[in-house]
Parts: C-alpha cells; structure tokens; sequence
C-alpha cells in the first residue's frame, strides 16, 4: 500500500508536468505571432503616412480588399496608386492595441484606429474600429483584407 502511494503521485506528476510545458509551448508560439503581428501592422501603418509604396507591396496580399468606412474599397493596385497620386494622403494613424486571434495560417486583428488626413483635397479627421484579416505565407504575414466603421 506505501508502495502504490509512492508510484500513484509520480505517475500524475509526468503527465501534470507534460501538459504545462505543452501549453506553455502553445502560449510562447501565440505571443510571438501576435508580437509580429502588431509589428506588421506599425509597418502597415508607417509605410501608409509615409507614402512607402515598396514597404506596401510586402505587407499588402496579391488579393487584398482594404474598405474604408465610407464604403469605399481599393485593391493593391488602387492604394499605391492613390497613395502617389495625393489622392489619399495620411497625416497620422495610430492603432490601439485590440484583439489578436490566430487560428492556423489566419489572424484576425481587431482594433480602433485614429486617423487624420487628405482625400480629394478635403481633411479629415476621426476615429475608427478596424477589423484586417491576415495570411500567413511565403514565411511572412500579409493583410488580405480590411474593412473598418466610423465610432
């Protein structure tokens, strides 16, 4: 009976033990996707205020759909172009931080957004709840898709 008591504890340990370093395994992958992430989105959101169309073309997915809150939508072609045209120009935009969910290859990012700048030559000004869509491929994250709604 001592003996069963003695192996009993050891034998749940292993298994207890295993587990914890399984889910902090878990826990370290997600932290490092999200820590990357919010980088790519800080990129994203520079290379935007600072015109950098070739900064955009590695962040920005071959089938991207980018929908502003005025419903208007550009694919990659349209924003580098509306970006070096002066059509669209970004004074500010600054995110706060939101939620992070990363299933497999997929993330889905939801924040609010402060945005200030030009369209069409008329200034604007507002905040923003922003939902991108990211894809992991070709070793990198790239935002497929964007769609955000005036607060």
């Amino acid at each position: 009976m001592i003996q069963q008591t003695i192996i009993f504890p050891s034998l749940i340990r292993k298994p207890i033990c295993l587990l914890l370093i399984m889910m902090f395994v878990g826990q370290t992958a997600f932290s490092q996707d999200t820590l990357q992430l919010r980088k790519q989105i800080n990129q994203l959101h520079s290379a935007l205020v600072n015109k950098d169309v070739n900064e955009l073309q590695l962040l920005l997915h071959p089938s991207l759909s980018y929908g502003h809150s005025n419903g208007w939508v550009q694919n990659i072609n349209d924003m580098s172009a509306d970006l070096l045209s002066g059509k669209i120009v970004y004074k500010k935009l600054e995110a706060t931080p939101g939620q992070i969910s990363v299933q497999k290859n997929i993330a889905q990012v939801r924040c609010e957004n402060d945005v200030e700048g030009v369209v069409n030559g008329n200034n604007f000004s507002m905040k923003l709840h922003v939902l991108q869509v990211w894809v992991w491929e070709d070793n990198k994250w790239t935002i497929i898709a964007r769609q955000s709604t005036k607060l």
